[in-house]
C-alpha cells in the first residue's frame, strides 16, 4: 500500500512539475502582439532568442494603475532590449541600457492590455535564454 501510494506521489508530482514548468517557458511563435504568450503578474517566465530576428512578445492585462515590466539575462555578457507597448501598438518606453536587467514602468489603464517586446541588443544574447516578468501595482 506504502509503494502505490509512493509511486502515485511522485507521478502527480512529476506530471505537475512539468505542467508547471510549460507555463513558465514562452511558446513560439510569440513574434507579434497577435501572437503574444500572457505572462503571469509577479511570476518569472523564460524565454529565448533563437535568431538575430527574433523577439518575443508577452501580454498582460492591467488590474492597477501601473505595470514594472523587466528582463534579466541568464548567460553573462548578453544583453535584451524591453519595449512596451498598449493593446493598440502604440509605442510607451523602452530599456537598452546595457547592464543585466532592463526594466520599464508604465502607468495604466485597468483591464487593459500591455505588451511587452524582448529582442537581442547583441550577438551574444543569440541563442541564449533570458527572464521576464511583469509586477502589478
Amino acid at each position: 500500500m506504502k509503494r502505490i501510494f509512493l509511486v502515485t506521489f511522485l507521478v502527480f508530482n512529476l506530471l505537475f512539475a512539468s505542467i508547471s514548468f510549460a507555463a513558465l517557458t514562452e511558446t513560439e511563435p510569440n513574434d507579434s502582439i497577435a501572437t503574444a504568450d500572457s505572462i503571469v503578474v509577479n511570476t518569472w517566465m523564460s524565454g529565448k532568442i533563437d535568431t538575430s530576428s527574433d523577439v518575443d512578445y508577452y501580454k498582460v492585462r492591467a488590474t492597477g494603475s501601473e505595470l514594472s515590466f523587466s528582463v534579466q539575462n541568464t548567460v553573462a555578457f548578453s544583453t535584451y532590449g524591453l519595449a512596451i507597448y498598449d493593446e493598440n501598438g502604440n509605442f510607451l518606453g523602452k530599456s537598452e541600457k546595457n547592464t543585466m536587467r532592463q526594466q520599464v514602468d508604465i502607468d495604466t489603464y485597468r483591464y487593459q492590455y500591455y505588451y511587452a517586446k524582448v529582442y537581442p541588443l547583441d550577438y551574444k544574447a543569440i541563442g541564449n535564454s533570458y527572464s521576464v516578468s511583469v509586477v502589478n501595482y
